[in-house]
Order: structure tokens, then sequence, then C-alpha cells
């Protein structure tokens, strides 16, 4: 039976004031093995950088290997970004995965940590706007640097990670392809890819079911404007609407034509979906993705799990940390 002790501290990181950051620590046990849980907080430049009113805090989860605080070595590290809706605390549903992965695995152990990515329209899309705030860069700036700062952790390329889900997973392909000198590997579980105007018209109608928040965070922070959804009615109108609509989940062609101009490469890219994901084009543009990325001969990989659009302990531990596990040094 899995005992819980919590132990809370509050330490101040950094000089300034109005950047200092909070740490509360929580000790999770599971027979002999534990690991350490960490929140990290503190009061974001770049998050109020946008217009609209939000809490201007940043928010990160740290998962710490059971031998950390003994061990005295550097580890591998693996950032991730969560789904709409959800917020750096997403993660923890992994937790049974975490313990089991590392204990398992002594010479293979991980960080990781979780960025909360939840803001204003309960979803930031990780993106920098005007309207939303700059969540990318509070990501590269602010998260990334605290962290690497106060934990040991390997500042290699090859020994940092970056993963997703849903959400998350398109922003794991768009800061990477973009920042292809920050991270070695990347795993990207049910991306919002669409691969073309038909499938955007289906995701149209399933957003339209699932919450306008929906329609005013994607086109804040990917358009800089609130936007309609388009009514794919062939007008010229529309269609510049649509193309607007384009520029954040369908416009990854671009994306790995900038990316090919570059000289960094990612060493392993592994986009995943399930079988039974009730978003029928992320299958459809997580399998078009994959055939696009192949043919140009980059490093990838695709992942079918037998579930659906859903983060959740089995993949964690059947897939994604092991995938990590192989993948950094």
């Amino acid at each position: 039976m899995k005992k819980i002790l919590v132990v809370l501290t509050s330490i101040a990181l950094l000089g300034c004031a109005s950047q200092k950051s909070v740490i509360k620590s929580q000790k999770i046990e599971s027979g002999e093995y534990s690991v350490t849980v960490e929140q990290m907080s503190f009061e974001s430049r770049e998050i109020a950088k946008g217009s609209v009113e939000t809490r201007n805090e940043g928010n990160v989860s740290i998962l710490l290997p059971g031998n950390y605080d003994t061990s005295g070595k550097d580890y591998a590290v693996v950032y991730y970004l969560n789904g709409h809706s959800g917020n750096n605390r997403e993660f923890e549903r992994a937790q049974a995965a975490y313990i089991n992965y590392n204990r398992e695995n002594p010479d293979r152990e991980l960080i990781v940590v979780a960025v909360n990515g939840y803001g204003p329209y309960r979803g930031s899309f990780y993106a920098d706007s005007k309207i939303t705030g700059n969540w990318e860069s509070y990501f590269l700036k602010e998260v990334m640097p605290r962290v690497e700062k106060e934990y040991r952790i390997k500042r290699e390329k090859e020994s940092r990670g970056l993963a997703g889900f849903s959400m998350g997973g398109s922003c794991t392909l768009n800061i990477a392809l973009k920042r292809s000198d920050l991270f070695g590997a990347i795993y990207a579980l049910s991306p919002g890819v669409i691969s073309g105007l038909d499938q955007l018209e289906i995701a149209v109608k399933d957003w339209k079911a699932y919450t306008d928040d929906f329609r005013k965070g994607y086109t804040c922070a990917y358009a800089e404007e609130e936007l309609d959804y388009p009514q794919f009615d062939n007008t010229s109108e529309d269609k510049a609407l649509i193309n607007k609509w384009l520029i954040g989940y369908g416009s990854y062609q671009q994306r790995v034509e900038e990316y090919l101009k570059g000289r960094e490469r990612i060493n392993r890219i592994m986009i995943v979906y399930g079988f039974y994901d009730y978003y029928s084009w992320i299958p459809e543009g997580s399998r078009w993705l994959y055939e696009h990325m192949s043919g140009l001969e980059l490093p990838v990989e695709l992942y079918k799990h037998d579930g659906g659009h859903d983060f959740n302990s089995n993949i964690v531990e059947e897939s994604m940390l092991p995938f990590f596990g192989e993948a950094l040094q």
C-alpha cells in the first residue's frame, strides 16, 4: 500500500522580490521506493505581457527520482506540456508510472518538469501572443533557466527531451522544430495536427461541441486576434479566415520547411495517437505528419496505442518514459 508523506517548504530562489520562486515539496512513497514532487511558482514577466487580464503566475511541477538527494549526479530531463484545460499538475496522474520507471531503470532515471500552459481561455497554446501573453518565452526564458539552475539537470541538448499531450503535443512540435538546438528528442502524444481543409472542417465541428474558450484561446494565440469559426462557404472572406485558422494546427508543412533550413537536428521524433481517439482528425493528422517527415528522411517514429484521446499512466509507463530513457543521454 502506497504511503504518502507530505513535507512543505517555501524557498526564495532569486533576489528580486517580484521574481522569487516558491517551492513546495511532497514525497511519494511506494513500498521501499519514493520520489519527490516539487511545485515551483513565481511571478512571470512574460505572461504579463498579454493584454488579457490573467494570473501572471508561472507554475511548474518537478518530479525527482528516489535517489536524487543522495546520488550527487546530474540527470536527463523531460519537459512536459499539458493539454487544453489542463495544467502542470496533469502529469501527476502518471505518478505511478514515474515511480515504476525509475525504480526499474536505475541507470536511466529521469527528471520530469511539467510546465503549466492553462492560461487565458483554458489554454495558452504555449505561444507568444500580444493578447494572451508570451507563453513560449515563459517556458524557454523563465522556466527552463530557473529549473536548470536549481536542480542537477544535464544541460546538453542530447539530455533534454520535450513531450506534450493534445494541445501540448502540437506545441511540443512547434517549439522543438523552432528550437531544435535545445531538445534532443521529442514525444508528441495525440497532437493537434490538421492535414488538410477537409480535416479542418471536421475539427471545427468538434471544437464547437467542446467549449468556446478553445476558439478564443486558439485564435488569440496563433492569429493574435479573436476570430469566428469559418463557414466553409467558398467566399473570399471565408478563405482568408481559413488561412488564419490554419496558422496553428495546419501549418506543419511550413514549420518543417523552416526547420530544414537550420543546421540543428532533433535526434528522435515520436508521434503517438490512440486508435480510438474520438477526434478523428488527430490520427489522420498524426499519420500524415509521420509520412511527410519520413519522406524527408527525418528520424521520426509513429506509435498507435490501444486507447483514445487521453493522458494516462499506462501510455507514460509503456511508451513515453521508455522512449526518453533510450533517446536521451
